[in-house]
């Protein structure tokens, strides 16, 4: 049986620094490949509060070079020292660019048996799962991912929403990162509302959607509401994730 746990719900910035919640962090156990999807600063200590013996991971997905993604990633890569392990990351972080040094240390990117460094429309095969990849508007380096094998997931990270209903459509579920309470307007190119995941929810029409990556903003506002809104203007099954929270796939 595949599994999602959420080791952390928190995003960056503020929320990183107070840690009302655990920043995020993705673990998967999903058609026999385990990873960690975007491990933020704390992965490592929450995987193992979890009970996760983060030796038998496979691979590591890093959907952009922000540290509330990557702050745990060049440590966790010490556990692929082994065959058939994988590092998927967007190609900014692996390279120097003006506003980023890379965020995965190239004494780390030789780690892995193998890396993939992605890009908008990149799409791969790992065993019995595929990975795709598509553009996010998020300070020019964001990045979104579909997991596919026995079930769809789409995982749609930071940045607004732009046109990539297409992309997502017939998931079998969605995660989406949230900073915008119902009410406010997202931040055109760096963080999406919870006005903005509705209209998304009903054009692509995912079996169930889960958000995450919380804001202090979206704490205060109360994420099991937020979430309540969303199911009740989509009538597509929400769930705001929790920390530790574990989903069968």
């Amino acid at each position: 049986m595949s599994e999602l746990i959420f080791l952390g719900t928190g995003a960056g910035d503020k929320g990183m620094l107070l840690q009302k919640i655990k920043t995020s962090a993705l673990y998967f156990d999903f058609d026999g490949i385990k990873f960690i999807l975007d491990p933020g600063p704390g992965a490592i200590v929450n995987a193992n509060l979890s009970g996760l013996d983060l030796t038998g991971i496979n691979g590591l997905i890093v959907t952009h070079p922000h540290p509330d993604h990557t702050a745990d990633a060049n440590c966790l890569i010490d556990a692929l020292r082994k065959p058939g392990t994988f590092l998927i990351a967007a190609k900014k972080c692996l390279i120097e660019t003006k506003m980023y040094y890379p965020s995965i240390n190239k004494f780390q990117q030789h780690i892995p048996e193998k890396i993939y460094a992605v890009e908008h429309g990149d799409a791969l095969r790992i065993g019995d799962v595929a990975f795709e990849a598509v553009r996010n508007s998020h300070l020019d380096c964001g990045l979104g991912i579909k997991i596919l094998g026995k079930k769809k997931i789409g995982y749609v990270g930071d940045g607004t929403l732009d046109d990539n209903q297409e992309f997502y459509h017939g998931m079998d579920l969605i995660i989406f990162n949230v900073l915008i309470p119902h009410g406010k307007p997202s931040v055109k190119g760096i963080h999406t509302s919870v006005d903005d995941i509705i209209k998304f929810l009903k054009l692509t029409k995912p079996k169930k959607a889960i958000i995450q990556h919380f804001s202090i903003e979206m704490i205060d506002a109360g994420i099991d509401k937020q979430a309540r809104i969303i199911e009740k203007e989509t009538k597509v099954a929400t769930i705001a994730a929790k920390d530790g929270m574990k989903i069968r796939l």
